[in-house]
């Protein structure tokens, strides 16, 4: 798979502190973009990554996790899965 437009990949890493003053590596998380070389800053990219998750954690988690949306018949045929988000979105 050529990636021609890939320019950026970043590297998300939620560390933690341990009792005795440590760290201790919780999760790597990867991003690609094709934005420019010093497009946004670091403060920027990790805003840009929490309104991300912000997104996901909110609604999407909802509407996936609890009602089982996307397994369901009527989200797996033509434009389904589209109509039925639009459905339950305020």
């Amino acid at each position: 798979m050529a990636w021609t437009h890939l320019r950026q990949v970043w590297l998300v890493r939620t560390v933690a502190q341990t009792k005795d003053g440590g760290e201790k590596v919780i999760e790597d998380r990867y991003f690609v973009t094709h934005l420019p070389m010093n497009r946004l800053t670091s403060a920027q990219v990790l805003e840009l990554v929490r309104r991300h998750w912000a997104v996901e954690n909110d609604c999407v988690r909802t509407v996936d996790v609890h009602r089982v949306e996307d397994s369901g018949l009527w989200c797996r045929k033509g434009n389904g899965l589209m109509v039925c988000s639009l459905l339950v979105r305020p």
